[in-house]
């Protein structure tokens, strides 16, 4: 016996990624997965939902002719940390299959267990009930199905919980490594960037290093030798971007670079305690409001020493107007909102600033109207030759 079905539908057309359809374009079907409820392999009454996903996880998706065994499918892909529920923003190509007897799986294993290369087996033998026999490397979970196209719309595959808690994080937390999991959104409206957007962008880690340039000054940077890629995931029309870092890390930034026109990255930095997930936000400085900067600085092109643009948001998540950025070293300039010059005093109803010469190293304080002394944040930012750092100072409630 197996649990309903799980809303774990991928796909619902020919053209999507968890779809079939045979050479003629008909008939289509749609893959989901259930867990198994009784011995030996039973996961209780869990759904997707309780299935922690707490370290870096691989899933193997295959759908092989049951005779030749002949792939049309398969993919082995790293899967979002979160809960099972993940499995479906994993990217699969389109495929095309004959209405023939198809074997259909889904395995997953924790990604430590598997060889350097990172390739996932695909020599596993399934039971009679379709779960995975003794192998090595042993799955958290796994199972396969047998299917032909036209039989029916939807092709269900059980997972059997064979190590489950192997994925939990408690059991696979590398003393050496950090994971990331970070969110990037549009400095223009603080909303996460848009499908369209995700696609193009490439995203990073990394952790600034100090160093003196020509004249002997200090000056910090970020160069692409000390980035760590991280790797997008998609799903309910939102992403994230995941990867994994060397621990301990103190101060680190995420790296955004727009593919389409931006030879500038934006850079959002953090201090972070020594846990095993990161969950940072970054914001990304579209090419049309840095060139509003650059234009009310009166600069013809992007300064090497770097620029900084910031934010003072409400505890609402809104701009915040009327308050005042104070960083321990350099200076900031607030912006008029649709206008091409400074302001004096505080931030407008944009909630916006820009500086010059604020370094890497400053700390930031934060003073609105009501308050009677410099409110210090824990927020991290400043000068990164050649990046566009953001800083967004987050107001407490009042």
């Amino acid at each position: 016996m197996t649990t309903p079905r799980l809303a774990l539908i991928f796909a619902a057309a020919c053209a999507s990624a968890w779809v079939g359809c045979d050479r003629r374009g008909e008939p289509t079907f749609q893959l989901t997965v259930s867990l198994a409820t009784t011995p030996p392999y039973s996961c209780g009454n869990a759904t997707c939902a309780d299935v922690e996903i707490g370290c870096d996880a691989v899933a193997a998706i295959r759908i092989v002719d049951a005779r030749s065994g002949q792939p049309y499918v398969s993919v082995c892909e790293p899967l979002p940390f979160g809960e099972l529920c993940g499995l479906g923003s994993l990217a699969l190509p389109q495929v095309n299959v004959p209405i023939a007897s198809l074997q259909v799986s889904v395995v997953i294993w924790p990604a430590s267990a598997l060889p350097d290369d990172g390739r996932c087996p695909t020599d596993l033998v399934f039971d009679a009930f379709g779960f995975p026999l003794a192998a090595v490397p042993v799955p958290a979970l796994g199972g396969q199905t047998y299917f032909t196209p036209g039989d029916d719309a939807v092709v269900d595959v059980t997972l059997g919980c064979l190590d489950v808690a192997a994925l939990s994080a408690s059991s696979c937390d590398d003393p050496e490594r950090v994971r990331l999991q970070a969110s990037v959104y549009e400095s223009s409206t603080l909303v996460p960037v848009g499908a369209a957007i995700a696609e193009r962008i490439e995203v990073s880690f990394g952790e600034p290093v100090l160093q003196l340039d020509e004249l002997f000054q200090p000056v910090y940077r970020l160069p692409s030798s000390r980035l760590t890629q991280l790797v997008r995931q998609a799903a309910a029309g939102s992403s994230v971007w995941v990867g994994v870092a060397s621990r301990p890390v103190a101060n680190g930034c995420i790296h955004v670079l727009d593919d389409l026109a931006e030879t500038v990255a934006s850079v959002t930095c953090g201090a972070y305690d020594d846990t095993p997930l990161l969950a940072p936000h970054a914001y990304l400085v579209d090419e049309a409001r840095r060139d509003r900067l650059l234009a009310v600085l009166g600069l013809s092109s992007f300064p090497d020493e770097g620029l900084l643009y910031g934010l003072v948001i409400g505890d609402d998540g809104e701009p915040l107007a009327g308050a005042q950025a104070l960083p321990s070293l350099g200076q900031v300039h607030y912006l008029e909102p649709g206008q091409l010059e400074l302001r004096p005093a505080s931030t407008s109803a944009a909630g916006d600033f820009v500086s010059t010469d604020v370094p890497y190293s400053a700390t930031w304080s934060l003073q609105r109207a009501q308050d009677v002394a410099p409110i210090p944040l824990a927020v991290v930012g400043g000068l990164i030759s050649q990046k566009l750092t953001v800083v967004v100072l987050r107001a407490p409630e009042a």
